[in-house]
């Protein structure tokens, strides 16, 4: 299924990424990528990930609160009646680099015990013509393997899925 991101609310998730680098770049780096532009990025990604995902599912909006470091959370992205949705994004760029593939911190709640009201929605995000895809939602539980990242300098800290690996059935 593919989303369109209006050029207004595009528009917000850069803005949401110029405030939010002003906070959270050390927390980056902790977690392993010191390059500020792909950090800027990625932000803007997420959100753009969360609006297309609050179109789909007609559930509650992103949030655009710039959180100090030490509020941040792993809680869920969006909510649905008692779903707690997390949106996981990735850009085209990253696709055709790495797969379809999403990074999640070990100590992430998802990772080590989802609860029954856990979803991941899996997209893909092509930020150029403000498409949001989404190719799976998974209930997070159903998750039974987690691999390796490609990338050396995230293996300390973040597991990835890999949608060639996610069992069948689950598509949405």
């Amino acid at each position: 299924m593919k989303i369109k991101v209006s050029k207004y609310n595009y528009n917000k998730c850069v803005e949401f990424a110029e405030q939010q680098m002003k906070s959270s770049a050390d927390l980056y780096r902790y977690r392993g990528e010191n390059n500020i532009n792909k950090i800027k990025q990625d932000i803007i990604i997420g959100k753009m990930a969360e609006l297309g995902v609050t179109k789909f599912l007609k559930c509650s909006k992103p949030d655009f609160t710039i959180y100090e470091r030490k509020k941040k959370s792993y809680s869920a992205d969006l909510r649905l009646g008692n779903m707690r949705i997390h949106v996981k994004s990735q850009s085209e760029d990253s696709v055709s680099r790495y797969g379809h593939s999403w990074l999640f911190q070990r100590n992430d709640q998802i990772v080590r015990k989802a609860t029954p009201y856990d979803f991941l929605v899996l997209t893909c995000v092509n930020e150029r013509k403000r498409e949001v895809f989404i190719l799976k939602i998974i209930r997070a539980r159903e998750i039974i393997k987690w691999g390796e990242c490609k990338v050396p300098r995230y293996r300390d800290t973040k597991v990835a899925l890999y949608l060639k690996e996610i069992a069948d059935g689950y598509d949405s």
